[in-house]
């Protein structure tokens, strides 16, 4: 008699799909809430979700993995499910991030697929009216512009959203205050590598910021 082996799953693919689920209900929640706002708006949340849905979330695992690994052996002031959710924000940190640098840098793909501004560039091509039944035809300059304002605008919708998230986490005080003060160093030194990017790329001023995790190599 043959007796089926069960084999437990991995801990990480259990650790993307907790996270997957807080940023679905998430995005779900926030394109509900933007229909009532127009039909441009609620566009775009949709299809924000359905790019930054679907990654390998390397930052929310190792967050996670390493709050197993800390309270698998010593008595941690935070639940699970908050760092399931801490984690979750991270994501939507790191997406605000890279939809700036997406309008910054002029990239229109990110994973062999279009990214927000592609996909906004796509869409808003393909509805837009023929030439011959409206007034003037958006230019493409128009349309592109338009596909940057939205990766602009919904990087600063991520930001906020990520901000939210951490602030409202049932923590303890002294943690929410130090993971706020992380949450503003890490958007300061975002900006500050990217400031010194922009400045060694024109060549206009020297480079003299102390090196982080967004300034070249």
């Amino acid at each position: 008699m043959m007796v089926g082996l069960v084999t437990a799953r991995p801990a990480h693919e259990e650790t993307v799909e907790a996270v997957g689920r807080e940023l679905a209900a998430f995005l779900e929640s926030r394109s509900r809430a933007a229909a009532a706002y127009g039909t441009h708006f609620g566009a775009l949340w949709e299809e924000a979700g359905v790019c930054i849905l679907g990654g390998k979330l390397l930052r929310p695992r190792l967050l996670i993995e390493l709050f197993d690994a800390l309270a698998a052996d010593r008595p941690v002031s935070a639940s699970r499910p908050s760092v399931v959710r801490i984690a979750a924000a991270v994501e939507l940190l790191h997406y605000s991030f890279l939809l700036h640098d997406d309008v910054i840098d002029g990239d229109l793909t990110r994973r062999h697929r279009p990214n927000l501004i592609g996909a906004l560039l796509q869409k808003t091509e393909a509805d837009a009216a023929p030439a011959s039944s409206a007034p003037r035809r958006p230019s493409q300059d128009d349309v592109l512009h338009w596909a940057r304002t939205g990766g602009i605008l919904m990087g600063d919708l991520m930001l906020t959203a990520a901000l939210q998230a951490f602030a409202r986490e049932q923590l303890p005080p002294q943690m929410r205050l130090a993971l706020l003060d992380l949450l503003d160093r890490t958007i300061t030194e975002s900006v500050a590598g990217s400031c010194s990017t922009w400045a060694s790329a024109t060549a206009s001023s020297p480079r003299s910021c102390t090196p982080c995790c967004r300034c070249p190599a």
